[in-house]
């Protein structure tokens, strides 16, 4: 978290911050060590990094969100204070990205059949927005998407989204259907995952009227005439 201000011509007394009414983290630049620590549930302040300017905690629980004041005071004969008031919002975010499954697996679709599919994500905070992507296109351009969002405790939420398309000749890009799943938290967590989806081939059979061809047209009146030879023979 950063704290920025202009003093002026005056020095730095120091530097407090809160979370709430009770103060975590203090920067005096004339002491030594600078830093001066006051314990508080959940906040770990990194001293490494953090500095008249900015606080960096590791570790954050989430129920740490809520006020957080930054508050500076100058060194002067008479010291003036202001602070500046914000609020922390701390994310759980998905330990992976999101997977996406075919209903019916097959090494290839044909148009006329239902694709079905689903996408979800871990559980997390807040729950990412999940939605599909076909051929570049919104799903609710190309097929019906439904979104579940189903709580697995107190903090954290699954989300998923389920795509039913009803395939057509135009969605195979030479004979080929790629789906996307993108999930997305309010612009600080974005990943996507897709599947390409191939067109079964279509064979195509010409059946013709089968015709004798002149040789055995010719084999069949020898033998007619072999035939007619030998009984005329036999009466003589």
């Amino acid at each position: 978290m950063t704290c920025i201000y202009d003093l002026g011509d005056s020095p730095l007394c120091y530097v407090k911050w809160y979370r709430g009414n009770f103060e975590f983290y203090r920067y005096t630049p004339s002491e030594n060590p600078p830093h001066k620590l006051f314990p508080y549930p959940g906040i770990h302040v990194n001293i490494g990094l953090s500095n008249g300017t900015q606080v960096v905690l590791d570790g954050l629980g989430l129920g740490l969100s809520g006020k957080v004041t930054c508050e500076v005071t100058t060194d002067d004969a008479i010291p003036q204070s202001a602070s500046l008031e914000s609020t922390l919002v701390v994310h759980d975010l998905p330990e992976s990205g999101p997977v996406m499954v075919l209903e019916r697996t097959a090494d290839a679709y044909s148009p006329g059949e239902t694709l079905r599919a689903n996408c979800s994500s871990p559980p997390s905070k807040p729950a990412p927005i999940l939605f599909f992507i076909i051929n570049g296109n919104p799903c609710g351009n190309e097929g019906l998407c439904e979104r579940r969002v189903v709580p697995v405790s107190d903090t954290l939420t699954w989300s998923a989204t389920f795509l039913t398309l009803h395939l057509k000749p135009s969605h195979f890009k030479k004979g080929n259907l790629n789906i996307l799943c993108k999930a997305v938290i309010n612009g600080i967590y974005e990943d996507q995952t897709s599947i390409d989806v191939k067109e079964s081939p279509v064979y195509q059979v010409k059946i013709g009227s089968l015709r004798p061809s002149s040789a055995t047209t010719l084999h069949s009146s020898w033998l007619c005439a072999l035939a007619l030879f030998f009984s005329s023979t036999v009466m003589r």
